[in-house]
């Protein structure tokens, strides 16, 4: 019984597939549904590679998002994003990568949240909670990189609060490619 759950939920994950006369076999890892097993199961180079292509695809979702957040923000929105900024300042000047990495998610959701659309949020989360705070972990372990990603998100803020979508925009799309360059540069890329 224990089995056949599994392979139902591995199947349910595009993981394995059932042919005709040959029986199980796994699948394709580009077919797979599961960016948490795809994660799990990846070598430290090919990880490195799909932290990568997550941060691009994230790129696409969040520079779209944050434009309509900075049109349809509330003050509420505002102050859960300056508190967030607050606790994001605290753990980078104690050195605490857990909750860096862990409020690093709070802001960049509470962004999405903040455009209004149900449909936005749906697909950040889509990414992983788990895969995105191993990637912020990982590239927030180094002072300078924490102290660089916290000059993006104030120039965020600052676009967001002003209702400015096209700095939003731009502020959104230069924190992202700041993340991509430190990725490669920690992993010697």
């Amino acid at each position: 019984l224990t089995i056949r759950e599994a392979m139902r939920i591995l199947r349910t994950q595009n993981i394995v597939s059932i042919q005709r006369g040959i029986g199980t076999v796994v699948n394709p890892i580009n077919e797979w549904s599961s960016l948490d097993a795809i994660i799990h199961n990846s070598s430290p180079e090919t990880l490195a590679t799909f932290s990568e292509q997550i941060l691009r695809a994230r790129q696409i979702v969040e520079t779209g998002a944050v434009e309509i957040a900075a049109r349809h923000r509330t003050s509420q929105d505002l102050t859960e994003l300056t508190a967030l900024m607050k606790q994001m300042q605290q753990a980078s000047d104690s050195g605490d990568i857990d909750e860096f990495a862990a409020t690093d998610l709070a802001f960049h959701t509470a962004l999405m949240q903040a455009t209004g659309n149900l449909f936005i949020s749906i697909m950040f989360n889509a990414f992983g909670r788990s895969v995105i705070v191993e990637t912020m972990r990982f590239t927030s372990a180094n002072t300078d990189i924490r102290t660089s990603a916290m000059k993006d998100h104030a120039a965020i803020l600052t676009a967001v609060t002003d209702k400015s979508p096209e700095r939003a925009r731009q502020a959104m799309t230069g924190h992202m490619d700041h993340v991509v360059e430190r990725l490669r540069q920690l992993t010697n890329r």
